[in-house]
């Protein structure tokens, strides 16, 4: 909850603030307002909880958030990925800050830079259909 800046629409990952997109204020809202209602009174000040967790301190387990996500067909790894590739696009392809901001390894983190350097040249959105496609 401490990285959270609901009025200024920002968000500390990682140790950086960032802007909050549109809808994430929006989801992060109705989250935090069904939050307090199912567990007025908790102690713990972590964004996600569960009936385990509300009455500790500690973050919900990896186990629950994979488990969640799974039930929506949303590999926990994939939002991992998903989040590093946006950092990735963000800091102009930096593989010095991808290693030090996420933990990756060299060959990793160049992984990823050799990724972004491909978007920012030519977005998703620029690229023909694949066939068949």
């Amino acid at each position: 909850m401490d990285d959270v800046d609901l009025g200024r629409r920002r968000i500390r990952i990682g140790g950086a603030a960032q802007s909050m997109p549109e809808l994430v204020h929006q989801l992060l809202c109705e989250w935090l307002a069904e939050r307090h209602r199912l567990w007025p009174h908790t102690p713990n000040r972590h964004v996600l909880l569960s009936r385990a967790s509300a009455a500790r301190a500690e973050p919900v387990s990896d186990y629950f958030l994979s488990w969640h996500l799974a039930m929506q067909d949303v590999p926990l790894e994939h939002l991992r990925a998903d989040r590093v590739l946006h950092e990735a696009v963000a800091v102009d392809a930096d593989p010095l800050h991808l290693a030090a901001a996420f933990g990756l390894s060299t060959q990793t983190a160049i992984d990823y830079s050799e990724i972004a350097r491909n978007l920012l040249v030519r977005p998703v959105e620029d690229q023909a259909p694949s066939v068949g496609g």
